[in-house]
């Protein structure tokens, strides 16, 4: 399972355990505990509001890679479960087939013709695009955005779109929860995994 704690849980659950602390030294020290009491009430809410967020992630994301194991096809295939719970892709490389679901129990099985382009998209900006022409079906590289201003990067996903009426596209997130430094491991590693499915799915579409 790729969902990782957010940050946000870390620093809740800490300014909540150091108000609890506050005011336990307050009432030792005989100090009005009013502004403690309220501390530890704010931080409590938001202690609670983040941890059911994470764990409504962690839920659908279990309920993606359970969705994937269950495919036979897809069963024993390599795959990865978006950043935020939210989908999952899987590529069988003998049969050449890929498996796209997503926590809304939507799912895709997609022959190579079937993927229409494939987007790597940086903060709602498309840092690259891979299309198939209509003529020859050849993959091209067609857009390159410039996003070496940026200094920190808030999302990273992979936009499958796929010929499906129903659901025409699956977003695949490799880096969710905001505010990681560009250069980063984080930023690093999320690109690393953004460009190895970008290349996959791309390689299995031109066979």
């Amino acid at each position: 399972m790729s969902v990782k704690i957010p940050r946000a849980v870390y620093i809740s659950c800490s300014l909540f355990m150091l108000f609890a602390f506050t005011l336990s030294e307050d009432k030792k020290a005989g100090k009005d505990t009013k502004l403690s009491y309220q501390g530890l009430a704010v931080t409590g809410i938001a202690a609670a509001y983040c941890l059911f967020s994470y764990g409504y992630k962690v839920k659908n994301a279990n309920r993606v890679e359970a969705m994937i194991k269950d495919a036979p096809e897809f069963k024993d295939a390599e795959y990865y479960v978006s950043a935020d719970g939210s989908s999952g892709v899987a590529m069988n490389t003998n049969t050449m087939r890929l498996y796209l679901a997503n926590a809304n129990f939507k799912t895709a099985t997609c022959n190579p013709v079937d993927i229409r382009d494939v987007e790597l998209i940086v903060d709602q900006k498309t840092e690259s695009k891979i299309k198939t022409t209509e003529y020859d079906g050849v993959f091209h590289d067609y857009e390159r955005g410039t996003i070496s201003s940026v200094t920190r990067v808030k999302s990273i996903a992979l936009k499958v779109n796929i010929n499906d009426v129903n659901v025409p596209f699956f977003n695949i997130v490799f880096l969710a929860h905001g505010g990681y430094r560009k250069p980063g491991y984080n930023y690093e590693n999320a690109m690393k995994n953004g460009e190895y499915w970008r290349g996959k799915i791309l390689a299995m579409a031109a066979s």
